[in-house]
């Protein structure tokens, strides 16, 4: 399994164990965790660029054309950072799979994949397992506890190294809906907690200031330019046909 030989490789470099590989997915097909591991390992090179740390190559030993996907002019590299609730979470790039199966077959040129970094402020390490954590894009103008990385054929992988967890999502492409407002949420719940946003008259989200615990919006600079109306339309027919 190419998590289990991302974490083999990791403590190589590093020296050491370094935490756990996970995966987990939504309804994902028998060949998700294997595909997800490749871009998960993307993932751990272009957190290393972004940040500026020194470069491991650990993406280049496990799937080299994914590390160059990530490294795409079309990625984005956003490295924004946020400190709530005792912790430091960082939204580090996103990508649409169209520069990714170019050179991987495998994937696919219908997803979108995003990584972030989850860290205490205090340096105690994240535990993903006695605290789950939630990671979605989110949509303006749609109900977001029905579209959400649940429903939208989501996966993700993620690792966690010197108490910092990094999670690497995958769901359908986004970008049909950049017109409206994007987002990635972030909250220490397993599912989608609907008290933790409000929505505007617009559809606009935001962070629910009485919510108590983690509940942080990322804006999605993605290409307006990108936006196909009517598939966004067809999309949204399909994923929640009337009954």
């Amino acid at each position: 399994m190419l998590i289990s030989k991302l974490k083999i490789l990791l403590a190589s470099e590093l020296g050491g164990d370094k935490g756990d590989g996970r995966s987990d997915r939504f309804d994902k097909d028998d060949g998700a965790e294997a595909i997800f591991g490749k871009v998960f390992a993307s993932g751990i090179s272009a957190l290393r660029n972004t940040l500026k740390m020194i470069d491991f190559s650990v993406a280049e030993k496990v799937a080299p054309s994914l590390s160059e996907a990530f490294a795409d002019e079309n990625a984005t590299k956003l490295n924004a950072v946020r400190t709530q609730d005792g912790y430091i979470v960082s939204l580090l790039g996103i990508t649409s799979g169209e520069a990714l199966t170019e050179s991987d077959t495998d994937l696919n040129d219908t997803s979108t994949y995003a990584v972030v970094a989850i860290a205490k402020e205090d340096g105690t390490p994240v535990d993903s397992v006695s605290q789950p954590y939630f990671v979605s894009p989110l949509i303006q103008g749609l109900e977001p506890w029905k579209y959400n990385i649940a429903s939208m054929s989501g996966a993700y992988s993620e690792f966690i190294e010197d108490g910092v967890l990094y999670r690497l999502i995958e769901c359908d492409d986004i970008q049909l809906f950049a017109n409206r407002a994007l987002y990635l949420c972030i909250t220490d719940t397993p599912f989608y907690e609907k008290n933790a946003f409000t929505v505007d008259a617009e559809g606009r989200l935001l962070e629910n200031p009485s919510y108590e615990g983690l509940n942080v919006l990322f804006d999605l600079p993605l290409d307006e330019a990108k936006a196909d109306l009517e598939a966004a339309q067809a999309y949204i027919d399909a994923l929640w046909p009337e009954s």
